[in-house]
Parts: C-alpha cells; sequence; structure tokens
C-alpha cells in the first residue's frame, strides 16, 4: 500500500494538544491567538488567521474576493478537491490548467497559453504548491498582473516551503536522509534555521549505496575507494570526511546506474591497502561492507 503521507508528530505536539484539552478553551482562545501570531511570523504576513482545515481556507479566501456567480476560477488538476470546490461554493465555475510533469505544479507556460486564447479571463487562479515544491510563482505575477486575475496559493502542501527567497548559507552536507536512494541536502543559515531539502520528486533511474566500515583501516573507512563496474560504465568515488563550513555529509556513497539493474562488481581499495571485490551486486539497495568480511547488512526503501 502506497502511504498517502507520513506524519511527523513528537512529544511536545502531543504535549501541547493535552495542555489545550485541559484548559478552559477548546475553540479559541490564547493558543489559537499564539499560533496565529506565530504563523504570520513565520511567513512575513501583516496577519494570520486559523480555520477548521484548507477547504474552509479557500471557501474564505474565495469570499472575500467577492467570487460568485457569472465568475470563474482556474486551477490545478493535481490537488484536492477543495481547489475547486472553493469555486463551487460561491456559485462560480471551475476550469483547470495542467502540471509540469516535473514538478507536478501549475504549468505556467501552459497557463499563459490557456489565457491567451480565453474567450473569458478568470477572476481567480488558484496556484496548487505540491509535495513542498512551491509553483513558478514569479512567472504566474506576470501573467496575474497582465491578465488582471487574483491569484490565491493554496499551500496546504507546502507549508513553510520558499520561493526566491535569498538566504544567507554558510554550511552545506549531503545524504540519503530518508533512505530512498537518492541524495538530500542540509543547509545551515546565519542566524536562522536549518533546512532540510528533500529530493522527493520519485527516483526515475537505479542506483546503489555503499557504506564501508574499516577494521584495519579507521573505523569508518575515510579514505577507502569504491569503484563500480556496470553494463552503463563505470564509476568511482572515495569516502571523505568534511563537506562544508562545519558539517559533515553522509559517509556512504551513492551511485546513479541508470537503467542498470545490477552491478557486475564493487572494488574498494582500503586505507590499509587491502582490496575487496563483490559481484553481481543487486541494484537500489544500500549495503555495508565491513573491511575483510564482506557485506554485513544491507537495506532496501
Amino acid at each position: 500500500m502506497i502511504p498517502y503521507g507520513r506524519q511527523d508528530i513528537d512529544a511536545a505536539d502531543i504535549a501541547a494538544v493535552v495542555e489545550a484539552l485541559q484548559s478552559d478553551w477548546l475553540t479559541t482562545g490564547p493558543a489559537v491567538e499564539r499560533f496565529e501570531q506565530a504563523a504570520a511570523s513565520r511567513f512575513g504576513a501583516a496577519h494570520a488567521v486559523s480555520v477548521f482545515n484548507g477547504t474552509v481556507a479557500l471557501h474564505l479566501a474565495c469570499r472575500a474576493l467577492g467570487l460568485g456567480p457569472g465568475d470563474s476560477l482556474w486551477t490545478s488538476p493535481n490537488t484536492f478537491v477543495a481547489s475547486a470546490n472553493c469555486a463551487l461554493y460561491c456559485g462560480a465555475s471551475v476550469d483547470f490548467v495542467d502540471i509540469d510533469p516535473q514538478t507536478y505544479n501549475m504549468s505556467a507556460s501552459t497557463l499563459e497559453k490557456k489565457l491567451s486564447t480565453a474567450g473569458k479571463i478568470p477572476k481567480i487562479v488558484v496556484s496548487v504548491h505540491f509535495a513542498g515544491q512551491p509553483c513558478d510563482m514569479r512567472a504566474i505575477g506576470v501573467l496575474a498582473k497582465k491578465y488582471r486575475f487574483t491569484v490565491i496559493e493554496d499551500a496546504s502542501h507546502a507549508v513553510g516551503a520558499q520561493f526566491s527567497r535569498p538566504i544567507v548559507a554558510r554550511g552545506a552536507a549531503y545524504g540519503d536522509y530518508d533512505r530512498d536512494g537518492d541524495l538530500d541536502i542540509l543547509v545551515t543559515t546565519n542566524a536562522g534555521p536549518a533546512y532540510l531539502y528533500r529530493n522527493d520528486g520519485g527516483n526515475q533511474n537505479n542506483w546503489l549505496t555503499v557504506r564501508t566500515v574499516g577494521t584495519k583501516s579507521n573505523r569508518d573507512g575515510i579514505g577507502a575507494i569504491v569503484r563500480i563496474e556496470a553494463p552503463g560504465g563505470k564509476q568511482w568515488s572515495h569516502v571523505r570526511s568534511g563537506s562544508s563550513y562545519c558539517s559533515q555529509s553522509d559517509l556512504a556513497l551513492t551511485f546513479g546506474l541508470g537503467a542498470d539493474r545490477t552491478v557486475a562488481a564493487v572494488e574498494i581499495e582500503w586505507p590499509s591497502g587491502a582490496k575487496q571485490r563483490l559481484t553481481n551486486v543487486a541494484a537500489n539497495q544500500g549495503l555495508v561492507v565491513e573491511e575483510g568480511k564482506g557485506i554485513v547488512s544491507q537495506w532496501k526503501p
């Protein structure tokens, strides 16, 4: 079964819910005010209003903008029904703008073509930021000014995501944070939070990850050279410490294999001078290789 989503709920979240349930306020009150103030501060907004869910938020925004009978709203077909139903609740019509197959977000170029041939310009365009990735708001904003429509950003899938916002970063580390076969990036900022950019676009090709454990060599196998041979060609990399300012990237090495589903050979040259060779290794898995012993554990997404 493919999960709809994975929640990140920790002890502090649970404690906050219990505190609210034990208080005199279950719907409004100081906790809601604190949340709205924190949200406005986090997103750089003058105001923030909390509502029951995203559907209510979209409906409320449409009502505030005066959407009604005779008006139209365009949105992305890759979204929850609320992004379209918010127009129907107001008596307006709905149409759709196709997505970019690379980002799964509304295609700005397709929107431009549709606007240039439309008999009637929409009153509202709801751009849906999908799976943590914002739409191309710069291009959509230019079109909004040109054709005089209002944009509602449905950020339910991307709360906290940023588009074209400059930050001063100091350190970066790379690694397969979620063990799905691709590299994610963690960036630290000056006087600000760290940002984890997960590579969740969907793996289009095959891969192999190798982590070294030294015995005669140092424990992490730092300095080891790993070479692979596959039908698509040969690659090599080496295990090294450091990455960026005060940063350490994952010591495991990830190799992209394209369409190859098997690696003919994996050769490790350890800092001690010892060499190790593995043959006929299946793709799309992680290996932990111990010096002098071989594969001691494996993992798959």
